[in-house]
């Protein structure tokens, strides 16, 4: 039955609406066997025409699954599914639960406190970079009603950042937490603009978003960060730009001669 030829229309079909918690778990566990079929097949069957046929009716069964089940249930079985070793769980799971979010324009209440439940889980994976991108759009569209957890996401991003190449996805997620957060970053910057500063010019657009952000607690850096900038290789940089736009000219002033004194 479950190498039946369908799709997840179908499916949908078939079981409708869930009804009883029992249907519930069995949906759950249905998205769990699926996984645990492919990984198996993939790790010991050579590729061929019966392992991809496999893989995609499966990948079928479980985008199907995943969508008839309810919000809260979904997302209970996303957390199960995130607590597992294997790494290809995790990755088919991110691209569920993008998909679950990027289909339901408007998400239900009970979509909103199983995402943000979520996002711990979501921060304790290790080496899944697509975590970023799922985390930027539960903050961009729940962040500005949630700013304890979006904080939590911002203080867990700043050690990454100073790693030597961060991820894009990792940049856009702090800038995210940055805007969302507003007046509210002004407690991280102590730890999160030391952090930018050093690993110049790959976070110059998280200074950007700082100095935009919170100009007004942002002057004790402007200094340091014109120091650092003329290190790098910033041609491409808007920080710059921003600098001169956002700083007030009574702070940008001094602020600049100081740097060109030091650097020069």
């Amino acid at each position: 039955e479950v190498l039946r030829p369908t799709t997840s229309s179908g499916i949908n079909a078939e079981y409708g609406e869930c009804e009883g918690r029992e249907e519930e778990k069995l949906l759950a566990g249905m998205v769990e066997v699926s996984f645990s079929m492919m990984i198996e097949h993939q790790a010991v069957t050579p590729a061929d025409k019966f392992t991809d046929l496999l893989n995609r009716r499966l990948t079928g069964i479980v985008q199907g699954v995943t969508s008839s089940l309810p919000a809260s249930l979904f997302t209970s079985v996303v957390r199960a599914l995130l607590a597992t070793e294997t790494q290809l769980i995790h990755q088919r799971t991110l691209d569920i639960l993008s998909n679950r979010m990027k289909v339901e324009y408007t998400w239900s209440e009970g979509l909103k406190t199983g995402l943000i439940e979520l996002l711990p889980t979501l921060l304790s994976l290790q080496h899944e970079e697509d975590r970023w991108k799922v985390i930027t759009t539960i903050i961009t569209r729940l962040g500005s009603d949630q700013p304890d957890e979006v904080e939590k996401v911002l203080r867990a991003a700043i050690p990454l950042i100073s790693l030597d190449t961060p991820s894009e996805s990792l940049i856009t997620c702090t800038c995210a937490c940055i805007g969302s957060l507003g007046l509210r970053v002004a407690g991280c910057l102590p730890e999160l603009v030391p952090v930018a500063m050093g690993n110049l010019p790959a976070s110059s657009e998280i200074l950007c978003a700082v100095f935009e952000t919170v100009p007004q607690f942002s002057g004790a850096y402007v200094t340091d960060t014109l120091i650092n900038l003329s290190k790098v290789q910033v041609a491409k940089s808007r920080l710059p730009s921003v600098i001169g736009t956002k700083i007030k000219l009574r702070i940008l002033l001094p602020a600049l001669t100081k740097a060109v004194q030091t650097i020069l």
